[in-house]
């Protein structure tokens, strides 16, 4: 099909749906020779779609009921070309230059595949078991021979009637395909007929909108009509007596004292700082009932770590490295979720299809579920919008209330606080900074300052900022060393000055003032840490 100048994809063995989470890139582009071969090599067994429209030069008159069948015989021209499907037939036209684009319910029974669409295409198998068979008609002569798309009067459908939207500009995009997906909704049509309807739409945009955001907009507008549908559940309110009367659970940490059991934390940090190495760190401690840095997990517990990019085998060193002191693994309760081993890519958490992939794997002993990062696993939120956080802010809560924690991994913005819209930070118990110190360079390894940003609940020493590096103890084993950020900051300043550097020259190597500099200049002095010799500073 490729020769013919077609654009196809593969579906599902005996379905219809695509087997590429991107498809939609190929209603611009033809997939190469060595794509197809990749395809279908991984999938032998896939149907074959092809992509419907001016990418393709085809458009194709979909019919699946009897009367339908009759009232194409009366108002459509001969094809040259048609296909038997599980429930009836395909005529296949030419676009001739003519943007086509995707209608259902023309007639009962009747829609049209052009923009934004595709069709199954023999020799696929049918979901009945049928054979998808194409039909040539006598003196065919190649598919050039096909006649053009003809002109159809769009009949007036009782409870199925299309809705007539004009092309909208950026900024009117989301409302006006929400208020399609409604009206469609509200009419009888199928989830999948108003995604690809909008699809469809979206295709006619001077400036489309991004595939999943089509996906996302349809499954909220169908989940708010589905719901609607549905009796209302009580809400159930208490006295304040009855309030105070009532005994909830204590509540205690996972990972003491700054992860509370059914809490909501935040790791960020800059590129390359150290955010994996932390989050691995946490999630195996918690796992394993042990600890890390300076903090303990009082037992073990279910732990379902979901990485958005680290490859395979690094994330897997990694994991070795941080279980090394556990001789046995038989009944760590870690379960991993990576991008190398998805045929279909990650899961979007932004997303309700995103979610409900991950619920199969929310199982009863799971107390802590790890999002390493935000940015590749949330990707259909939009950073700086309070409102796009929602999605993802609602599925957190919702762990919560079924006593799992959330540990959410994100990247530093540009002012050094966490990336995009602060309204991240509203339900959160803790956040926690990393920074690598101001003297930090490459051969330094992992190293990196802990700040907390954010601490609801504990105060004191437990928040105070320290250092914490990974090194190799005498057996080998990798261990992280600590150290306060005072007693750090006091060795490098005491280590500067005994190499003859002034109090100007590092205050300005550390990052710090002159005078929190002679604070540690005064202390070493006392502490005999350093002679103080007659060069000015």
């Amino acid at each position: 099909m490729i020769a013919l100048g077609f654009s196809v994809i593969p579906l599902k063995p005996r379905g219809k749906k695509p087997l590429l989470s991107s498809w939609m890139e190929f209603q611009k582009r033809i997939p190469t020779q060595d794509e197809i071969s990749e395809w279908f090599t991984r999938w032998p067994d896939a149907n074959i779609g092809l992509v419907t429209g001016s990418i393709s030069g085809v458009a194709v008159i979909d019919i699946d009921s009897e009367e339908g069948s009759m009232w194409a015989d009366k108002n459509l021209p001969k094809t040259s070309v048609y296909q038997e499907t599980g429930k009836g037939r395909h005529l296949f036209y030419r676009t001739n230059g003519t943007k086509i684009h995707n209608k259902v319910g023309i007639f009962p029974g009747v829609d049209v595949r052009g923009e934004g669409g595709y069709v199954v295409m023999s020799p696929s198998i049918h979901p009945s078991g049928k054979e998808y068979k194409l039909i040539f008609s006598e003196g065919f002569d190649g598919w050039i021979d096909l006649a053009d798309f003809p002109k159809i009067q769009q009949q007036q459908v009782q409870g199925k009637r299309p809705v007539q939207f004009e092309p909208t500009e950026r900024g009117q995009r989301n409302d006006t395909i929400a208020r399609m997906a409604g009206k469609y909704i509200s009419r009888g049509f199928a989830r999948d007929e108003v995604l690809m309807l909008c699809r469809g739409y979206n295709s006619t945009l001077r400036e489309p909108l991004p595939a999943i955001e089509i996906e996302t907009i349809v499954e909220s507008i169908w989940n708010k009509d589905q719901g609607s549908r549905q009796p209302q559940k009580k809400l159930n309110v208490i006295t304040a007596r009855e309030f105070l009367e009532h005994d909830f659970p204590p509540r205690t940490n996972i990972l003491s004292p700054w992860l509370p059991s059914q809490g909501i934390a935040m790791i960020h940090a800059y590129r390359g700082v150290g955010k994996t190495h932390f989050s691995i760190g946490v999630a195996c401690a918690v796992a394993t009932g042990g600890k890390f840095l300076k903090w303990e997990a009082p037992a073990p517990a279910g732990v379902l770590f979901i990485d958005g990019e680290m490859p395979g085998a690094v994330l897997q060193e990694r994991i070795v490295a941080a279980l090394a002191a556990i001789e046995d693994l038989a009944d760590l309760s870690l379960k991993i979720i990576t991008p190398d081993l998805q045929e279909n890519g990650m899961p979007d958490i932004s997303t309700i299809q995103g979610q409900q992939q991950l619920e199969p794997h929310i199982t009863a002993e799971i107390r802590l579920i790890v999002l390493d990062n935000i940015s590749t696993l949330c990707r259909s939120s939009e950073e700086n919008k309070g409102d796009a956080w929602l999605p993802v802010q609602e599925w957190a809560l919702r762990m919560r209330a079924r006593g799992i924690s959330v540990l959410l991994i994100h990247h530093d913005g540009k002012g050094g606080q966490q990336r995009g819209t602060s309204r991240k930070e509203d339900v959160l118990d803790t956040v926690i900074q990393l920074k690598h110190p101001a003297d930090y360079s490459p051969d330094h390894g992992a190293l990196f300052e802990v700040h907390f940003r954010k601490a609801r609940g504990i105060y004191g020493e437990d928040v105070k900022p320290f250092e914490a590096s990974l090194q190799t103890n005498e057996q080998g084993l990798p261990t992280w060393m600590i150290k306060s950020i005072e007693d750090s900051t006091y060795m490098k300043v005491v280590a500067m000055l005994k190499d003859g550097m002034t109090q100007t020259e590092t205050a300005t190597e550390l990052g710090i003032s002159k005078s929190a500099v002679h604070k540690h200049k005064s202390k070493a002095v006392n502490n005999g840490d350093f002679v103080e010799s007659k060069r000015k500073s």
